[in-house]
């Protein structure tokens, strides 16, 4: 039963290898990794073989990230736009995202967002996010059906893209996520998320973006457990997405 958690996570990065080639594939292999997460962790609440096993308590976390794909493949509606596909996925994402804390019997201090930033390296991780968000947003252009030529469209945008994708994913990755494989792996968590975290690019079908991604990640983990706080690696993520969808596009012109 200790190793079920890795099977699930290896099962989900091979539905991310598998996304440019057959994202059908994908769906499957998620909804499947999703239903038998959840079902393990629902026999393991009234099993005595289960009882005592900190594995166990990792696996309604685990089954968030295929859960973010398929809300990602199903979502999208062709009459609805894109930006909005952000926050319709945001809303159930959150709802799982609350509901594995309390699984997990994780407190808002558990999750890292008690505390505030702590200092100037707080910053500087925050202020690396804007080259790597560039850097996405050059060789993976994502382009939003959304009139961007007034401040309000702007900011309406920019909203919706940090509360609907930067604040539920950095919950995901660093906030239970990594907390809950510390337990399982000690110091190598912030690496082990980080990977994860990467996988979720194979789909730009960019070795480049997935091995910066994989980086900025890292450099998010790190941060979080040095500084207790997940609130840099929550600005950090939000100055990439803004950079890559708003500035990128101006380099690129």
């Amino acid at each position: 039963m200790t190793a079920g958690w890795i099977v699930y996570v290896a099962a989900t990065v091979l539905g991310e290898l598998l996304l440019p080639l057959a994202p059908a594939a994908t769906a499957l292999l998620d909804a499947a990794v999703l239903v038998v997460a959840l079902t393990h962790f629902g026999w393991a609440q009234r099993s005595p073989i289960a009882v005592g096993d900190p594995t166990i308590r990792v696996l309604p976390a685990v089954a968030l990230v295929p859960l973010m794909r398929l809300l990602s493949l199903t979502l999208p509606v062709p009459d609805m736009a894109p930006i909005f596909w952000i926050a319709f996925a945001a809303g159930p994402l959150l709802l799982a995202v609350v509901a594995s804390a309390r699984l997990a019997h994780m407190d808002v201090d558990q999750l890292s967002l008690a505390r505030p930033p702590a200092d100037a390296l707080s910053l500087l991780v925050v202020a690396a996010s804007l080259p790597a968000g560039l850097a996405v947003g050059i060789l993976a252009p994502v382009r939003f059906d959304l009139a961007t030529d007034s401040p309000l469209g702007l900011a309406f945008m920019a909203g919706f893209l940090v509360v609907g994708a930067a604040i539920p994913e950095e919950l995901v990755f660093r906030g239970l996520l990594q907390t809950l494989i510390a337990d399982l792996v000690g110091p190598a968590a912030p690496a082990v998320v980080a990977a994860i975290f990467a996988s979720t690019y194979f789909g730009t079908q960019s070795p480049l973006i997935v091995v910066l991604m994989g980086g900025i990640g890292l450099a998010y983990g790190l941060e979080v457990r040095r500084s207790g706080s997940l609130w840099p690696a929550v600005a950090g993520h939000a100055v990439l997405l803004l950079a890559s969808v708003f500035l990128a596009p101006l380099l690129g012109a």
